[in-house]
């Protein structure tokens, strides 16, 4: 009896081992789609017709994932709405001055990539969030430059936060790239290990009593 009060003591400790994400952050498209298994991409074109945009309210319903706007500001426009000649990105999505949105996935990733862009002059500084990771991404404004920004984690994760540092410029955004990985598998938490170990050796011990016994 005491030998299986023991083996159920190590199989919660097993059970208890927790892992540490590890996070690598990308700034080339190329290089993120390469550390990818499987993905998916919203461009967001031929929503909008030609020179113009569309208003979806609070809320944008993607394939895989919802994006919420408290500010009901999410539009989608077409490249040519700014009048000046076509961009290079296609069509983008664009949510309110200064607010954060809300992106929810179906179910968890372990890879994120997208494309900023902002019409700003001097350009924008954005705010990414999520359970992984939180950073800074400097977005320029040159001939309507875009600054990509991906990462892939070990552990995933199913939503993350987009804000502008700057309260009075919008927050464009155009080819949202999420999925899978093709990194290592999760890395225990050094902490979790010894805790592990601990497990072991008291049901190697328990063993020990009950063949004396």
């Amino acid at each position: 009896m005491k030998f299986s009060h023991a083996l159920l003591g190590a199989t919660a400790l097993v059970a208890s081992v927790s892992a540490q994400a590890a996070v690598v952050s990308y700034t080339d498209r190329a290089s993120f789609s390469a550390a990818l298994s499987s993905s998916t991409t919203d461009t967001y074109e031929g929503i909008s017709p030609s020179g113009s945009q569309s208003y979806f309210g609070n809320q944008y319903n993607g394939n895989g994932y919802t994006m919420v706007d408290p500010g009901n500001a999410v539009f989608i426009q077409d490249s040519l709405f700014y009048g000046i000649g076509n961009w290079g990105l296609g069509d983008i999505l664009t949510f309110s001055r200064g607010g954060t949105v809300t992106f929810t996935f179906d179910t968890p990733i372990t890879a994120l990539g997208i494309d900023l862009f902002t019409t700003e002059p001097g350009g924008d500084t954005v705010a990414l969030n999520s359970a992984v990771l939180s950073t800074i991404i400097d977005v320029p404004n040159t001939t309507f430059a875009t600054a990509f920004f991906g990462f892939t984690s070990s552990t995933g994760f199913s939503s993350f936060t987009l804000n502008a540092v700057n309260s009075n410029t919008y927050v464009k955004f155009s080819d949202l790239t999420f999925g899978t990985a093709a990194g290592p598998a999760e890395v225990p938490e050094p902490g979790a290990l010894l805790l592990l170990g601990s497990g072991v050796l008291a049901l190697t011990a328990a063993r020990r009593r009950r063949k004396r016994s």
